[in-house]
């Protein structure tokens, strides 16, 4: 980063837009507790995926590290859910500015939430609100948000906590196998993205490929069931 605002140094920053976050998230008491901690706790995931991503590829580490953190800031603003990142980032936008930190760099953390959700910087038609509109040219710091999230959405605690969601457990056998070849068949669809960096194509390539063995295996243990 050029500088830090108001805060001496990157810890003092990122420890208040922690907070910053934290404390928005959980301003939305309609919220289940849960969803509100796995939110958070999602979001510290892919700041650290981030931070990674970049140190590996010499991306600024401090900018992306706190594009991931703050992603899904928005995530129950918006009208629609699609525009979730550009909701979050018409809310950061302010917040950062108020710390005075620097421009350019707030407009690439924000181009970056702005679009990590389909990959536009700017609104769909139907948000009916007033979004921030973005170069349609991002940087790679800007695209490498999005695939941080869906790193963390193909981890090895989101394919538990899908099945929960799902009621994996209370399919009926035939429903189970439906589910499992479904499943198989977007994974193969995905493993055909080509991510930005070599490390984000190195974790995306990991993650579904231990996605594959599991539902491969669930699917032969549970044919007996049938």
């Amino acid at each position: 980063m050029k500088h830090y605002g108001i805060f001496a140094d990157f810890p003092s920053l990122r420890a208040f837009l922690e907070t910053t976050l934290r404390n928005h998230l959980n301003s939305f008491s309609a919220r289940s507790e849960k969803s509100r901690h796995y939110r958070f706790e999602h979001c510290q995931r892919v700041a650290q995926i981030g931070k990674e991503v970049a140190l590996a590829a010499n991306i600024d580490a401090e900018l992306l590290e706190l594009a991931c953190l703050l992603h899904d800031y928005g995530k129950w603003d918006a009208v629609i859910a699609v525009d979730h990142g550009r909701k979050g980032a018409m809310l950061l936008q302010e917040i950062l500015q108020s710390l005075s930190l620097d421009p350019l760099d707030i407009n690439e953390i924000c181009q970056g939430i702005a679009m990590h959700v389909d990959g536009s910087c700017n609104p769909t038609p139907e948000s009916g609100e007033q979004l921030p509109h973005y170069a349609n040219s991002p940087s790679l710091l800007a695209i490498c948000v999005g695939q941080c999230d869906n790193i963390d959405r193909y981890s090895a605690y989101r394919l538990y906590d899908n099945l929960q969601y799902v009621k994996f457990g209370k399919l009926s056998a035939t429903e189970r196998q439906i589910f499992i070849s479904n499943y198989l068949n977007q994974l193969a669809n995905l493993a055909q993205e080509n991510y930005a960096t070599a490390l984000l194509n190195t974790l995306w390539q990991r993650n579904l490929a231990l996605y594959r063995t599991y539902f491969t295996q669930l699917a032969a243990e549970l044919q007996a069931n049938i």
